[in-house]
């Protein structure tokens, strides 16, 4: 490797491995945008040394040094063994460990290294590449771990305040609220802040919600009930009738209550309504 041109020979024919002392070239992983990754894990990405190298093809990595198996030529087309496209392998009666011949491998999107098992259910599809050459199979997993889905929670959401009990439910999983195993369903009414975690195997969700000490609703006084101590009595029917000969200002909580014709004032009829209900001469429901 001439460090100053850039320049690697390659093999006339066949194939071979070439060594790169590591610090001489950079690598551009084609997945995670850039992102720092395990170096263990680097298996297919673009090497660029002055245009002189092909994009593609295996790379492994040991401590500091790099060894990248080149093919003078064509790429091969990869081939795939232990499984078939259309396939499907009960994984709890025989190990699936996908291989293949030449060049890395995708398995749904996610970069995969050669002897991994597949164990997760459901239809996959792993892609190979070499170079410029590509195969796909896709197969189907069954007896094996279950592709759990992430819990969906209804009745509160992140960061809601609440000044009413909640119920609290959600699709799959199991819930603790504040440390607690919980089920779905549960009712939340004290006051304090809460944080709930749904778990489902290896996916969770957290809401954290605030319930808030509930505003007690105005009291309620009954038709007539002028001084609202529950009763109506003749010192209701004498208020009514101060506020009918202007001696007094009525409130609009006042009119609410004394006026029982809903003209919208209290008059001298409503006091004598009023009074007759004290005096029991009629029921308080005639006043509404």
């Amino acid at each position: 490797f001439e460090r100053s041109t850039g320049h690697i020979p390659l093999p006339a024919s066949g194939s071979g491995w070439i060594y790169i002392p590591w610090e001489y070239f950079e690598y551009y992983d084609a997945w995670t945008n850039g992102n720092e990754i395990d170096l263990a894990k680097i298996y297919f990405y673009i090497l660029r040394f002055n245009g002189e190298i092909k994009q593609g093809a295996e790379v492994y990595v040991t401590g500091i040094h790099a060894y990248k198996n080149v093919t003078a030529g064509e790429w091969e087309v990869p081939a795939a063994a232990n499984i078939e496209d259309g396939g499907v392998c009960d994984v709890s009666q025989q190990t699936l460990v996908p291989a293949w011949n030449a060049g890395a491998a995708l398995l749904d999107g996610e970069f995969f290294l050669p002897g991994t098992a597949v164990e997760k259910n459901g239809e996959h599809t792993l892609e190979i590449i070499n170079g410029d050459k590509r195969t796909t199979v896709t197969f189907t997993v069954t007896g094996g771990e279950d592709e759990y889905t992430m819990p969906v929670v209804a009745g509160v959401v992140g960061s809601g305040v609440y000044e009413e009990p909640v119920t609290i439910t959600w699709d799959v999983g199991e819930g603790v609220l504040n440390g607690e195993a919980v089920e779905s369903g549960v009712v939340v009414s004290e006051p304090g802040l809460y944080a709930l975690r749904v778990v489902n195997g290896d996916k969770s969700v957290t809401v954290r919600f605030e319930i808030k000490e509930q505003t007690p609703p105005p009291p309620q006084h009954k038709k007539g009930d002028m001084d609202g101590d529950g009763e109506i009595s003749v010192a209701d029917a004498l208020k009514a009738l101060r506020i009918a000969a202007k001696l007094v200002q009525p409130t609009e909580d006042d009119i609410a209550i004394g006026d029982t014709d809903g003209d919208g004032d209290i008059t001298v009829a409503d006091a004598l309504k009023i009074l007759r209900v004290a005096a029991k001469l009629a029921d308080a429901e005639s006043l509404n």
